[in-house]
């Protein structure tokens, strides 16, 4: 993506029969179930609040659910001498969000609270310094809430000196967080007729620069009919 995405967040076409809006946000800033190693996943299920398990076992189940072979991490079920069917592992990759529904210890409400911190759409693994959300940035260990404060100040001024204070304050777990542009966005469309309420809801992640072949690759898209 060429231009600032806040530039095209936001953006409206306003048309005879309503308005056409157009917003741009970015999966980089969530912790991706299939390529995020151990820790990030611990400071997702940190950063939503929930108690049901430790961070540090959610983080397992996770990893075994999605690794190839019979070896169960620490944490896991699977563990167990005869774990119950239903909760073995899958020992594939996650296909949706919602697959962490088959976890054993996940309840409908906890896919809620986790949503705004998990994704399938980051497949680099790391975690945005300009997309994160603050609390996820301060249930990174290292970071804490003070330094992820500072980061989302600085991520407001968009100065020019912006990026190197940002990625000064992430050096500490560099490994984890990236500070370079994000490849794969996500666009939503809204149309707002008359009524002067969304009407209907376009969702598409789009991925940037995946092949030298075209521009991006549509990796997923939603169509739902809105204010029903």
């Amino acid at each position: 993506m060429k231009r600032p995405l806040e530039s095209i967040d936001g953006q409206q076409l306003r048309l005879d029969a309503g308005v056409v809006t157009l917003r741009v946000n970015s999966d980089a800033g969530k912790v991706d179930l299939n390529g995020s190693g151990k820790d990030l996943l611990a400071a997702a299920y940190r950063a939503s609040g929930l108690t049901t398990m430790r961070p540090e076992v959610f983080a397992s189940r996770v990893i075994d659910w999605r690794e190839p072979g019979e070896t169960p991490q620490p944490g896991s079920p699977d563990t167990a001498a005869n774990p119950p069917p239903g909760q073995r592992a899958r020992n594939a990759p996650f296909r949706a969000l919602d697959d962490i529904a088959f976890l054993p210890g996940m309840a409908r409400d906890d896919i809620a609270r986790l949503r705004p911190f998990l994704t399938v759409f980051n497949p680099t693994g790391r975690l945005s310094a300009f997309f994160a959300p603050e609390p996820l940035m301060a249930a990174i260990p290292g970071i804490g809430k003070t330094t992820s404060r500072e980061i989302v100040v600085l991520r407001r001024k968009k100065a020019a000196e912006t990026d190197q204070a940002i990625a000064n304050l992430v050096l500490v777990a560099a490994s984890q967080i990236d500070t370079k542009p994000p490849r794969t966005y996500r666009v939503v469309v809204e149309l707002m007729l008359e009524r002067n309420r969304p009407e209907v809801g376009v969702t598409a992640v789009l991925s940037a620069g995946a092949h030298s072949t075209s521009p991006f690759q549509v990796l997923a898209w939603d169509q739902d009919a809105l204010g029903k």
